[in-house]
């Protein structure tokens, strides 16, 4: 997946010189479209500001209105975000804050500066019982149902809830950082959680991973999708300029190799700074360059940005880069023999023998699929 033009965008933003290009209004109001809908409004008048940049009324207009519904949905989501872990403080849980809700606060100041979709919840896996009841109770309902009732948390990282009342927002509630089925086997479940740092949401309180950490869950994530967004490339660019005097850099290389997680974070810096310019210590970007990653972790980024389209090869890969045999067994079980709630979404129709019948329709979507994707690609 490609980003969408960014080159007028990403030059602005990186020198304060870079308003001298755009010289017609044409070209000002372009500009702000495309800020606008990479999610930059917010940054580009923070730039503007830092930079002494006269906006022209009409790109400042666009921008301003483009920030402020950033913000107000930034804002609702804050809001909900505190009550729900108000009730995990109170019920003695420890819950922690990745991606967009935990630099919010500490990396972006304002509630305009960077979008966010949903919130990303990690839960040890002894609490995951008690804090999806906890979300339940708290009027959270459950999203779409995975192929199996115990997929989520042995073998999937992460199950969906959507919260209560008006302007609802999702829950993307982990037990594991990373998606690929590999590192549910090679990330102990402590590591993310033994330097872990407490921060402030309101009255609330909740933990984040520590810089380092951070840093390698931002450029991990952004690598297993195929840096397809430029917002998570800017993420890992500012995180690295605001932490960069305090990061120990070998610990990150440190984690990096015994996490297997070197390609990753190596392909995620090497396309934000062919887009950001150079941000790591060169020292880093060279010993990072030289370290070796296996078959296994290349094999395992290669395929996972393409899992949904290919359903297949993701369960291929996923069998070939996950170690240990019986949970290879167990994970193979829930797709091949998926629960009946699954097969009823697919195949709704009741008839007697619907579950073989659904079972072939399965079977038949999923061998269909990257066919069909190869087809929508060829023709638009």
């Amino acid at each position: 997946m490609k980003i969408r033009n960014h080159t007028t965008v990403t030059r602005w933003l990186s020198s304060s010189h870079a308003g001298d290009q755009l010289t017609t209004e044409a070209q000002w109001h372009n500009f702000a479209q495309d800020a606008s809908a990479l999610g930059f409004a917010g940054v580009a008048l923070e730039h503007a500001t830092q930079s002494n940049i006269n906006l022209p009324l009409s790109c400042a207009a666009l921008l301003k209105q483009s920030a402020y519904h950033v913000a107000t949905h930034n804002l609702n989501l804050r809001s909900k975000l505190e009550t729900i872990l108000a009730g995990f403080n109170e019920a003695g849980i420890d819950v922690m804050l990745l991606k967009g809700a935990a630099m919010y606060g500490q990396l972006y100041e304002r509630p305009d500066l960077r979008p966010m979709s949903d919130v990303d919840l990690l839960l040890k896996a002894k609490d995951i019982e008690a804090g999806t009841s906890l979300l339940e109770k708290l009027g959270c309902s459950q999203g779409m149902d995975l192929v199996h009732e115990d997929h989520f948390p042995t073998y999937y990282y992460e199950s969906e809830f959507i919260s209560a009342g008006p302007n609802p927002i999702r829950l993307d509630v982990h037990v594991r950082p990373f998606r690929p089925t590999r590192y549910a086997q090679l990330i102990p479940e402590d590591q993310f959680w033994n330097d872990a740092r407490s921060v402030k949401v309101g009255q609330a309180s909740a933990l984040v991973p520590c810089a380092e950490t951070m840093l390698i869950h931002l450029a991990a994530h952004a690598a297993f999708h195929e840096c397809s967004r430029l917002m998570w490339l800017y993420d890992l660019k500012r995180w690295c300029e605001c932490y960069t005097q305090d990061m120990n850099w070998t610990l990150v290389l440190e984690r990096a190799k015994d996490w297997h997680l070197v390609a990753p974070v190596r392909r995620a810096i090497r396309v934000a700074e062919s887009i950001w310019w150079q941000f790591v210590p060169a020292s880093f970007r060279e010993s990072l360059a030289g370290m070796k990653s296996s078959w296994k972790d290349r094999l395992a980024l290669w395929h996972t940005p393409r899992d949904a389209s290919h359903p297949i090869g993701h369960l291929l890969v996923d069998l070939l880069t996950t170690p240990g045999v019986r949970f290879r067994l167990g994970y193979a079980r829930n797709f091949l023999l998926p629960a009946t709630s699954h097969l009823a979404e697919i195949y709704p129709y009741r008839h007697t023998g619907w579950r073989g019948v659904a079972h072939l329709w399965r079977g038949g979507r999923l061998a269909l699929r990257p066919l069909r994707n190869g087809f929508r690609r060829l023709v638009f």
